[in-house]
């Protein structure tokens, strides 16, 4: 009896363990959605990254939705209660999120998994930092971008002008340009009517938008006021670019003109529209060099725990260094990390392409906006430099009522 109550035993541990095994290998893979919103070429470039990341991690399974009208949808499905898992988001719209209690304080999930200390040392600071509301990390950089002034040797060699070096200036520039333009036939430069731009300049001259820690409006400065003249200066008195009508706006692409500022991800378009003889030079100078940077975070929205642990290990697989350093490579944005710059696969692509190796060593020349509780900042700046291009109303009227117009957005007194 005691040999038979022993096998009984046996059997009955094995059974249990079967179970156990059958259990684990039926359970389903936990689904979660990530939004994307900009279509093209990347948009297959993210899918295939999320392809990866779901045949090495069977219990994971990530779906990749293209979500253009992500801003207006997303506050719709989170008051549903059915929002995505993780949303691939512009850096600045995450403060808002962040404050409403929307998305998941990152910073608590890696301080417990023992990652904050390296993760903060590898980020580059600028995109780190930024990633910050109240002190705490709300995303992880995914990519970001840059800008440098793009020219066409063919036309500089037309004028006799020699490439520009990376220390020129603003009177620099306008005497080049001074040298090509006979408007209203030919133009040197590209329109320029975006608040970006503005943020170049104002960069240039020695300012900034707002305090690095987004809790003081400064732009209505001496150097706010230089940078917006300066723009108005380009269309208007030196006359060296069109108005932002016409059929100007792919003039620089078409080789009709010398410059135009852009970033990295222009080129593939430059190259298929036949635009080769390019170089690129740092944005012309008043008091520093400065390149602003931009770029996407992925957050994760908040669900369930299971949901949200999941979705953790997705994010942070598809912003470590060999994940970034592939998305660089195919997507023409720059690495996020130092690591993923150093790795390999991308500095294979530097090696082969000069031009986007500029891009990369401008990283250390700019700065971008800090993360506050609202995303109108773009849209207030834009409307500035609008009306002031127009001349609908003065420079200084303009930045005074951006001024304004931004501290009732940040609440500022």
């Amino acid at each position: 009896m005691r040999k038979a109550s022993g096998a009984l035993t046996v059997l009955a541990v094995v059974f249990v363990a079967l179970l156990v095994m059958v259990g684990y290998t039926s359970a389903s893979p936990v689904h979660l959605t990530f939004w994307f919103y900009v279509a093209g070429p990347n948009f297959e470039n993210v899918k295939n990254l999320v392809e990866e990341f779901n045949r090495e991690n069977e219990d994971i399974q990530v779906e990749t939705v293209l979500e253009t009208g992500w801003k207006q949808k997303l506050p719709v499905t989170v008051a549903a209660g059915v929002p995505p898992d993780v949303v691939w988001m512009d850096w600045m719209s995450v403060g808002a999120y962040a404050q409403q209690g929307v998305i998941v304080n990152l910073q608590e999930v890696m301080k417990r998994e023992g990652k904050l200390e390296a993760y903060s040392r590898d980020f580059f600071p600028p995109l780190w930092e930024t990633s910050k509301y109240e002190g705490a990390v709300y995303c992880l950089p995914f990519d970001t971008n840059n800008m440098l002034m793009f020219y066409n040797r063919d036309i500089l060699n037309r004028y006799g002008i020699p490439d520009p070096p990376h220390n020129w200036t603003w009177d620099d520039f306008i005497r080049e340009c001074k040298k090509i333009a006979s408007p209203p036939d030919r133009y040197a430069f590209s329109t320029i009517n975006d608040w970006r731009h503005f943020i170049d300049f104002l960069g240039a001259a020695g300012g900034r938008v707002l305090s690095p820690d987004g809790k003081q409006v400064t732009i209505n400065t001496a150097e706010a006021i230089e940078a917006l003249q300066f723009m108005v200066d380009i269309l208007h008195t030196y006359q060296i670019a069109p108005m932002p009508t016409g059929g100007w706006q792919t003039g620089f692409a078409n080789g009709l003109l010398a410059f135009e500022v852009q970033g990295s991800y222009r080129l593939p378009q430059y190259a298929t529209l036949g635009t080769t003889n390019l170089g690129a030079v740092a944005q012309p100078q008043r008091r520093a060099r400065y390149s602003s940077a931009g770029g996407e975070s992925v957050v994760i929205v908040k669900t369930e725990p299971h949901r949200e642990a999941a979705a953790w290990r997705f994010v942070d697989w598809i912003t470590n260094t060999e994940a970034n350093a592939k998305w660089s490579a195919v997507s023409g944005y720059l690495p996020v990390r130092r690591s993923s710059m150093s790795h390999g696969i991308y500095q294979a692509i530097l090696r082969n392409e000069p031009l986007r190796r500029l891009f990369a060593e401008e990283l250390s020349y700019g700065d971008r906006l800090p993360t506050v509780p609202t995303d109108r900042v773009f849209n207030i700046l834009g409307s500035m430099v609008s009306k002031a291009v127009n001349q609908s109303v003065t420079v200084n009227q303009a930045i005074a009522d951006a001024e304004r117009e931004l501290k009732a957005a940040l609440a500022i007194p």
